[in-house]
């Protein structure tokens, strides 16, 4: 499962799109996992992402997608509502939802956070589901190309020596 998350231009227009704020950091990919970080099977750039209108997943090799993605059913009965609340699971809510749209006014993880309308809201979110299952043999498995780079320093410039840059100021910062 994968959640789309949108942020409104502002409270005053109804032109919804892919998170934007300087804060929203992971969220920017528009695609995420439960924990609103950007999902995991989402190989595109960020803003090529963003741009999606469905679920822009790839699963591992040794996955293939079986069905399409959807937007997942909410279920808005009390018993599941108190459910989600106690095991802190997908939020359930109460009242009419357009097109599977839950409004907050920003993107919090807690379910009671979440509601059915979009007045006064800035943020929405929606939950999408696909089934992928565990293929025999990897029938085309993923190439990556990696590039790495070599860096080293003379000792002295007289000398002919190189190694592993070693003075304190080539030292990687942390980042």
């Amino acid at each position: 499962e994968v959640w789309e998350l949108q942020r409104r231009t502002t409270v005053f227009h109804d032109d919804w799109r892919a998170p934007f704020l300087p804060h929203d950091l992971d969220k920017r990919a528009r695609w995420v996992d439960c924990r609103f970080r950007k999902h995991p099977w989402v190989l595109l750039q960020t803003s090529s992402a963003a741009v999606c209108d469905r679920p822009p997943l790839e699963g591992p090799p040794a996955m293939h997608q079986h069905g399409q993605w959807a937007v997942a059913e909410v279920s808005r009965s009390a018993e599941a509502l108190n459910h989600a609340v106690q095991h802190d699971a997908a939020p359930i809510i109460v009242g009419k939802l357009e097109d599977g749209w839950q409004y907050a006014t920003d993107f919090y993880k807690s379910p009671k956070a979440w509601g059915s309308k979009a007045m006064m809201a800035s943020c929405r979110r929606r939950r999408w589901r696909c089934t992928y299952v565990r293929a025999a043999t990897i029938a085309k498995p993923r190439e990556v190309t990696i590039q790495l780079w070599e860096l080293q320093r003379r000792t002295t410039i007289f000398h002919s020596d190189w190694r592993a840059p070693f003075l304190p100021h080539d030292m990687l910062k942390k980042r």
